[in-house]
């Protein structure tokens, strides 16, 4: 029976060589198109990783915004701004916190000497190296003892270094 039945799909495939040929090419094409499909997601999949990985796999953001809707006294639209004070309550709530810092952004103009340009400011407590993995080349990342003095410090970027302090050394 077997012998009949392999015999008979010789037949089919010497007889009908056109037809056998689209079929195994169609086949073929259809498994290639697979494979890459799966391998291009997959690699989709680790370049995404990757990047959550950098930017911190166990990291919330709260952003302030406006309310959608309207409760308690105030009406839809209000915006909410975030304090200190939403720190402190976050950080005595929320005992499984490891770090939490605030982060102002605002873009300036920046001056050393006669060399001045825009730049984003980013101000944040000195937990925010940690939080995002921030590696410093020069220098090192304020602590927290300047945060507790206030003192005024600062991080460059390399852009900022190279820009306006043009090889000369900015610590």
């Amino acid at each position: 029976m077997f012998s009949e039945l392999a015999k008979q799909a010789y037949n089919a495939l010497r007889f009908n060589r056109r037809r056998s040929l689209l079929t195994m090419l169609g086949m073929a094409w259809g498994i290639a198109t697979v494979v890459l499909l799966l391998a291009y997601g997959a690699g989709f999949q680790n370049a995404l990783m990757i990047a959550f990985r950098t930017f911190g796999g166990n990291l919330v953001a709260i952003f302030p915004g406006r309310t959608s809707l309207q409760a308690g006294g105030s009406k839809a639209g209000e915006q909410i701004k975030l304090t200190i004070n939403d720190i402190d309550f976050l950080r005595a709530e929320i005992p499984q916190l490891k770090s939490i810092s605030p982060e102002v952004n605002k873009n300036t103009l920046v001056t050393y000497g006669t060399r001045s340009a825009n730049y984003n400011i980013r101000g944040t407590y000195s937990s925010y190296h940690t939080i995002r993995s921030v590696d410093v080349s020069e220098g090192s990342f304020f602590g927290d003892q300047e945060d507790f003095t206030h003192s005024r410090v600062a991080v460059l970027g390399y852009d900022v270094k190279k820009k306006l302090f043009s090889g000369q050394n900015a610590i």
